[in-house]
């Protein structure tokens, strides 16, 4: 063909697959065309006349070449400059991915009962004989026919050719004459070219009657986990094991051992210092002596003392319980009052306008009106005030009728500031 007048065109097929994808091989290549204006094609030519299939990504380009025997070898192409092999008038390539993503190894799963049917060996009786004969598979072969002079482009994907009219028939034709043509171009005269059978787009291979092995999904293996996430799950799992009770002494929480599922439990000799026994000075110089006694002295202060103060943290403990009783037996009326209206909880305009007829004496509060209190604006800076007078951490100093009204207070504000908010 020809470009214009002075410009002579060359068309060139070029056949081409993906290596190690699904749906791809030499027998069933894609198939596309190009022209230049020489006799010559470079990679860059390839490149640009399958760009639609290539799209983004890293590849690597092998091309046919025949060899002296009848047979061919696959030529390295890099460089965009670098000459193509032409075999008929075609360019057969292959092409490989190098940044694809990495797939898992498929896994082999029996099916339930497979086990069985493979070690217990099947009686002969008269089962066999029932079953239908397995018919021989014959190999599928297309006859080698004459290349075509000008042959139809083959109708895979990103094809340029125009496509054929006619009918059913005549089409059915062409597509027979285009497979057997692609097959003897292939073949090289070695008597014909056989055609693989195709696999499906999911890229699985089809399962054979009576098979007891399956081929598991692809299935992308799990991301190795980080040092956070497993001193987070190392921490979860001591959390969840061990059990914590509560030391009176130490002011905290401590974690006690429990035996395992299916372990007897055994409780350990404790080997220690009984302080009420004597110091036995056999083998043992004066001044160890000395310093024996002098730290069963301390341990005993120590022990007396920790006694008493766990006595007086109960008993001020239960005092503080029953003097609380009695002061809310006293000033839940003035609080209810204060608090609510005909058993309607009020709102902040009207707790923030009466909390200084609930507050001790020489509270740092100053009374506020409801009209101070119209405007949402001015709401929220006096209750943030009046949080700053009532809060637990600052009335921790306090006596404990002022920690209790403080309390209440506190409790009562922010429930209605919460309301209000919500309302707003």
């Amino acid at each position: 063909t020809t470009l214009g007048r002075d410009r002579p065109m060359v068309r060139v097929w070029v056949l081409y697959f993906f290596q190690d994808e699904p749906g791809e091989g030499l027998q069933v290549p894609n198939c596309s065309q190009l022209e230049t204006p020489t006799s010559e094609v470079r990679l860059a030519d390839f490149k640009a006349a399958i760009h639609k299939s290539l799209g983004q990504g890293i590849f690597h380009f092998r091309f046919q070449l025949p060899n002296e025997t009848g047979g061919f070898l696959w030529q390295d192409a890099v460089s965009p400059e670098d000459v193509l092999p032409i075999i008929k008038g075609c360019v057969i390539a292959k092409i490989l991915r190098l940044d694809r993503p990495q797939r898992s190894k498929p896994r082999l799963i029996l099916k339930p009962g497979a086990m069985a049917r493979l070690v217990t060996p099947p009686s002969p009786g008269a089962g066999d004989s029932q079953r239908p004969p397995v018919p021989p598979q014959r190999d599928r072969t297309v006859a080698p026919a004459e290349p075509l002079a000008d042959p139809a482009p083959v109708h895979k994907r990103h094809s340029s050719s125009p496509n054929l009219a006619g009918s059913q028939n005549r089409q059915s034709e062409l597509d027979q004459q285009q497979a057997a043509a692609v097959a003897d171009l292939l073949s090289f005269g070695s008597g014909g070219g056989r055609v693989a059978p195709t696999r499906p787009s999911g890229g699985a291979a089809p399962a054979q009657a009576g098979s007891d092995i399956q081929h598991a999904p692809n299935t992308p293996a799990a991301p190795p986990k980080t040092r956070t996430e497993e001193l987070q799950e190392r921490y979860q799992r001591l959390q969840n094991e061990q059990k914590r009770v509560w030391d009176d002494v130490e002011q905290r929480w401590k974690a006690v051992e429990t035996p395992g599922a299916g372990e007897r439990h055994t409780a350990a000799p404790v080997k220690g210092v009984h302080l009420d026994e004597p110091v036995d000075p056999s083998g043992k110089d004066e001044s160890v002596v000395q310093a024996m006694i002098d730290r069963r002295e301390k341990m005993k202060d120590a022990q007396q003392h920790a006694v008493e103060e766990i006595r007086n943290r109960e008993q001020q403990k239960k005092q503080d319980e029953e003097s609380e009783m009695v002061l809310r037996q006293r000033l839940d009326p003035i609080l209810k009052n204060w608090s609510e209206e005909y058993g309607k909880k009020k709102n902040i305009r009207a707790l923030l306008a009466g909390m200084h007829t609930v507050l001790w004496e020489g509270a740092s509060w100053k009374p506020v009106s409801m009209a101070d209190l119209l405007e949402p604006r001015r709401v929220k800076v006096n209750y943030q005030k009046a949080v700053r007078v009532v809060h637990p951490d600052r009335t921790m100093s306090l006596d404990l009728e002022k920690r209790f009204l403080a309390k209440r207070v506190f409790d009562a504000l922010t429930q209605a500031f919460t309301d209000f908010q919500e309302t707003a």
